[in-house]
């Protein structure tokens, strides 16, 4: 079973700080998501042929975006800076 917990031992005031920035990183791990949801549905809509798809085959958004192993290390690591940056603003 998964779930945080705080140490009985914390004040108050600790408590509802270590809760506080819980949900804030929670809130900004959501925006992350979103935005990245919004990049990919942008990809794929712009794609004539894909349009009609409802599913993809991994196969053919690997060779379509060339993911091969290290570029796409690389554009990730850029895209999670990118995204953070815009979370941060």
């Amino acid at each position: 079973m998964n779930g945080i917990m705080f140490p009985i031992q914390l004040s108050k005031e600790d408590s509802e700080k270590a809760a506080e920035s819980l949900i804030s990183f929670s809130n900004e791990m959501m925006e992350l998501e979103r935005i990245a949801k919004l990049r990919v549905e942008r990809l794929f809509k712009n794609l004539s042929n894909w349009r009609l798809l409802n599913l993809v085959p991994i196969e053919a958004w690997i060779k379509k975006f060339d993911m091969k192993e290290v570029k796409y290390f690389e554009r990730s690591t850029n895209l999670i800076e990118e995204l953070i940056k815009l979370v941060s603003n």
